[in-house]
């Protein structure tokens, strides 16, 4: 129970990103000699304590006991009565800087 409480605060402490968990997966023979967590998706072994970053804007988190992956939250947001906001994605920049932001224009008031 202490670790399902846990798990909930770090999702809303980390309230811009999905955050899932992967237990540890057995490591392809190439792998065998490697220290750390096994990713499939990535093909990678991560060593404990470290993170790497995928092409698809996830960090990867290697724990003991499991990977803990992070990625963008989707983004809800009223275009209609902000039309001078934009999406904006930079693709060059690894998690969290390359998820999906709303951006404004500045407006000029007089008052």
């Amino acid at each position: 129970m202490l670790s399902k409480a846990v798990l909930f605060c770090v999702c809303i402490a980390v309230a811009s990103a999905a955050v899932s968990l992967l237990p540890p997966q057995p490591k392809p023979e190439k792998f065998q000699n490697l220290e750390g967590c096994y990713v499939p998706e990535l093909d990678v072994v991560i060593p404990f304590n470290s993170s790497v970053y995928s092409a698809d804007c996830k960090q990867y988190n290697c724990e003991a006991s499991y990977v803990s992956i992070y990625s963008c939250a989707p983004v809800a947001f009223d275009y209609n009565n902000n039309p001078s906001c934009y999406e904006f994605v930079d693709k060059e920049k690894s998690y969290p800087d390359c998820c999906l932001q709303v951006k404004c224009a500045a407006e000029n008031s007089d008052e």
